[in-house]
């Protein structure tokens, strides 16, 4: 039977920070911190914002870098990991510092001949009408941000036609969703369905497991958000995998993908409730395309994932 890989260790989630997406890393680290001690991990929140956060990483046997922005995306942290031979999650320091300035990059790429699309770099003295006139519809990104400062900035889309799409339905319905989705999670009602499926799931073979483990949680992350399902289900696909005496990872993987696949109807995620208003898509519209893309994915997901991370 193979051991839970995360008891009795503890590992650093790498959070905060000072950069301008905070906020996103603070949500991100926790979700993947809860997640981490359902597994049966001790684990330590380190915010870099706080003085002497250095020192919490000497008790770590790992580090999960879910910092955003610069100091966390720039080398900076990864530098501090590799001189304290911490492993860490992430691309490595080399990888890190050249990736995180967007015009370096592209320089690289067309050094090495890679296709990429025309940009300009900008500055305070740009003129901005010959940019557009010269590369069409673009987007405006910080070099060394992660956001984009916004279409209407660049006349991809004027501000009144943005707001003529912000349908009053289609807030009320994604209000209404975060309540039943809060509901659904406080209330143990999505850990309930779970406890109940999952023994059925111990007497199937392994892939057959992994393709019931990434449906049941494809149904359910239609329902609640991505991040209550994932945190939910993770410590449960962990537990599933040691019954059937398997490697953890694929039933982790599969609970990965599938929290982040949801096509099947437009209160999957947010990006779906988004659309469907400009696009004048239907809830069943959804359902025809998305179901099928969702059960298709599914075996997909659940041939290649034994293959890559053997049972």
């Amino acid at each position: 039977m193979t051991a839970n890989p995360f008891s009795g260790k503890t590992l650093a989630v790498m959070l905060g920070g000072s950069a301008a997406e905070r906020s996103i890393s603070l949500e991100s680290g926790e979700n993947v911190a809860h997640a981490l001690e359902q597994a049966g991990a001790q684990v330590l929140r380190v915010d870099t914002a706080e003085e002497g956060w250095p020192e919490q990483l000497k008790g770590a046997s790992f580090a999960f870098n879910l910092l955003h922005g610069p100091g966390g995306e720039d080398g900076t942290v990864q530098g501090l990991f590799e001189i304290m031979k911490l492993p860490y999650s992430g691309c490595d320091l080399m990888a890190s510092a050249l990736t995180m300035d967007k015009v370096r990059t592209k320089w690289l790429w067309q050094g090495l001949g890679l296709p990429t699309p025309a940009f300009q770099q900008l500055t305070p003295e740009t003129n901005w009408q010959a940019v557009i006139e010269a590369l069409g519809t673009v987007f405006v990104k910080p070099t060394l941000e992660g956001s984009s400062l916004g279409m209407f900035l660049t006349r991809c889309i004027d501000t009144e036609e943005a707001f003529s799409f912000v349908d009053g339905r289609l807030l009320s319905l994604i209000f209404a969703m975060l309540g039943i989705g809060a509901a659904l999670q406080h209330s143990g009602a999505v850990e309930m369905i779970v406890k109940v499926l999952a023994p059925a799931l111990k007497w199937m073979p392994g892939v057959v497991a992994i393709w019931a483990l990434y449906l049941l949680t494809s149904i359910l992350t239609e329902m609640v958000s991505n991040n209550a399902v994932a945190v939910v289900i993770t410590p449960i696909a962990i537990g599933l995998a040691d019954a059937l005496g398997y490697d953890a990872r694929p039933f982790v993987v599969a609970v990965m993908v599938a929290a982040s696949a949801s096509f099947a109807t437009p209160i999957g995620y947010q990006t779906n409730t988004l659309v469907s208003g400009p696009g004048g898509y239907r809830f069943t519209d959804f359902m025809k395309i998305g179901i099928p893309l969702n059960l298709s994915i599914g075996i997909l997901v659940s041939a290649v994932i034994p293959w890559v991370f053997p049972l």
